[in-house]
């Protein structure tokens, strides 16, 4: 299933992509500029509809994305935040060079349940 990267929307804060599949918008893909001190590193963010879970377009479009964020943003790293029972999005993230740096426990709360969140960096 080919995957296109659409909509672009380029700034000198962030990198923004749509997913399109067969046509249609299935996800997006963003790396978002910090700002001040943090300006060298940027905020990777991406959602995918169920429907197209585990074929492999996530990780394909971060690896594209984070790769033209760097290079047009003049980047040194990309930050990823992930909840710990999301193994997906940190195999994800994985794939693409990221490493687990650090856990900030009990960090969020969602359905009522409290978890920790996994800090992932990607260096330029």
């Amino acid at each position: 299933m080919p995957l296109n990267m659409v909509a672009k929307s380029e700034g000198i804060d962030g990198t923004f992509r749509a997913m399109v599949v067969d046509g249609k918008i299935v996800g997006s893909v963003s790396v978002e500029r910090k700002a001040d001190v943090y300006r060298l590193d940027g905020e990777l963010g991406y959602m995918l509809l169920r429907d197209y879970w585990n074929r492999g377009l996530m990780s394909q479009a971060v690896g594209q994305v984070c790769e033209i964020a760097i290079k047009e943003l003049g980047l040194n790293r990309i930050t990823a935040n992930v909840f710990h029972p999301n193994i997906a999005s940190q195999r994800i993230l994985q794939k693409n060079g990221f490493k687990q740096e650090g856990v900030m426990r009990k960090a969020v709360i969602k359905g009522g349940i409290i978890y920790d969140i996994f800090l992932y960096g990607l260096l330029k």
